[in-house]
């Protein structure tokens, strides 16, 4: 038997197990609760955008990207910032930094999702601007499935 395959096998389906119950569970319910949260009117105030890493080979696109989108809102004639666009991960991926430029130019008016309890936490879109919102979810299933391939592969079970 093979111990370290073996090892990193189930550390994969135990990282891949709890990435699944953040993607299908935690981060659905997060989102769920933001949906009941009062909403105010905002504007935007500036976006930052910046390649990050090495480019693509033959573009000039960068494998990643720095998004930074600053928002202000007033609640109870209180005037608070926030940065925060999306529930879970940064936004990376160019066509999801490209749809949340279009969607929200420097200068616009926002509708901002803000916690009643704690105002200075607000959100602009809970479900994300990715199209594949229950992305951590399934890459947990698919580390789930190679980590119990690599597992049982060298558990000294298959001769």
């Amino acid at each position: 038997m093979e111990i370290l395959p073996f090892i990193i096998g189930v550390m994969m389906v135990l990282g891949g197990g709890w990435l699944m119950h953040y993607g299908f569970f935690i981060k659905k319910r997060r989102i769920e609760d933001v949906y009941r949260w009062p909403k105010a009117k905002g504007k935007v105030l500036n976006i930052k955008v910046q390649g990050k890493g090495p480019k693509v080979v033959g573009s000039n696109d960068y494998r990643s990207y720095y998004f930074n989108l600053k928002y202000q809102y007033q609640v109870d004639g209180q005037v608070y910032t926030s940065d925060k666009v999306q529930i879970g991960s940064d936004i990376i991926v160019k066509s999801d930094v490209d749809k949340a430029t279009s969607m929200f130019p420097e200068g616009s008016g926002v509708e901002v999702f803000y916690n009643a309890q704690n105002p200075q936490q607000a959100v602009l879109l809970p479900e994300g601007v990715s199209d594949k919102p229950n992305s951590e979810g399934v890459m947990g299933c698919l580390i789930v499935a190679v980590g119990t391939m690599l597992a049982y592969m060298n558990s000294g079970l298959v001769t």
